[in-house]
């Protein structure tokens, strides 16, 4: 936030939990244009305007896509361009899934518990996993366009294996000409251990 704070005119942050809040206004509520308050998401409409509304990995939290279709509403009639980062990726949901139960499990399994096992884990998911066509369809209705970006990272995690970013913006902003950055070669989307 620190960085934040030192080039932007002004930042406005939300939060449900009145001790996030208080703990942000200690730490970084003196910086003239900083305002710390204690609002649901979708309590935002009187704050604009706003050249980027940001939901960095909070959006799993919340209770329905309804719910998170109601704040993307207000956020885009609020400000320019909405960002909702560390957004859990509904296609890769059983490849991650895998992933844990191969590092858990004691022995081979059957194809049967396996399935048994990935039927469980749907049945006890509480949190929000999204496909990136929904923010598509969202933005669409906004009259915006949605740029979704795999989330950077030397190593492969479950951070940049099986979540992403969600950029919504005007079709008239233009993006980085790929052409004006410096060349990497390709060594694959991630680097093996040493």
């Amino acid at each position: 936030v620190r960085e934040l704070l030192s080039i932007v005119d002004s930042y406005v942050a939300v939060d449900i939990s009145a001790t996030a809040v208080e703990r942000m206004s200690r730490t970084y509520g003196s910086r003239p244009g900083t305002r710390f308050l204690v609002r649901a998401a979708d309590e935002i409409g009187d704050l604009g305007p706003a050249d980027v509304v940001v939901f960095n990995s909070v959006i799993h939290h919340f209770p329905g896509v309804e719910y998170l279709r109601r704040v993307i509403g207000r956020a885009a009639a609020v400000g320019r361009t909405v960002f909702l980062g560390d957004v859990h990726s509904l296609p890769l949901r059983d490849a991650l899934r895998l992933c844990a139960l191969a590092v858990r499990a004691p022995g081979p399994l059957t194809a049967g518990r396996v399935r048994g096992w990935l039927d469980n884990q749907d049945a006890r998911e509480r949190e929000l996993i999204l496909d990136p066509g929904f923010f598509v369809d969202v933005a669409a209705e906004h009259g915006l366009v949605a740029d979704v970006r795999l989330k950077p990272g030397r190593h492969g995690t479950e951070m940049n294996l099986f979540r992403y970013d969600v950029r919504l913006r005007p079709p008239t902003d233009r993006l980085l000409d790929p052409s004006t950055l410096p060349a990497k070669p390709w060594q694959g989307a991630v680097e093996p251990a040493p």
